[in-house]
């Protein structure tokens, strides 16, 4: 598979409906959170777990447990965007909510075209920020999401 870019890809909030398969998340009800300008990485990382052994003065480390890590969103503000107004209610809510992030590697081969890769995951809005900047910038909202499970990947539904 080549490479692809990260234009086009589609950021979107759920419900907080209970879901730990890819059926049960792609059968919520999401809203696109529009004008999405970046956000970072996620996925799992291992803690290490650290133990010196006296006898032989080495550092042993075994694998801890996994988190999958804090997304900062940020988005050129639109106060009638409504995953925009979604994500922000879900700050004032709390909860944790479903997330769906849909890429843009959709690929036409024979009769037409073919989903591209969509990433799950449940999170909490932990932070909502606006960033005005100067008479050059787009205010921005700020948002950061912590993620309270593993990421689902599948084609998209």
């Amino acid at each position: 598979m080549a490479i692809i870019t990260a234009s086009k890809t589609k950021f979107s909030i759920g419900t907080t409906l209970a879901a730990t398969t890819l059926t049960a998340f792609a059968g919520d009800t999401y809203a696109q959170i529009g004008e999405i300008e970046s956000f970072g990485a996620f996925g799992d990382e291992l803690e290490i777990i650290k133990f010196t052994s006296l006898s032989d003065g080495r550092v042993q480390k075994v694998q801890g447990v996994a988190d999958a890590g804090d997304i900062d969103l940020v988005v050129g503000f639109d106060p009638a965007d409504a995953g925009q107004l979604a994500v922000i209610a879900a700050f004032t809510a709390g909860g944790a909510y479903n997330f769906k992030v849909e890429l843009n590697n959709a690929l036409t081969t024979g009769s037409g075209p073919h989903n591209g890769t969509q990433f799950y995951f449940k999170g909490i809005v932990t932070g909502q920020s606006y960033e005005a900047g100067t008479s050059k910038d787009v205010i921005k909202l700020k948002v950061k999401i912590a993620l309270t499970t593993g990421v689902i990947e599948g084609p998209a539904a």
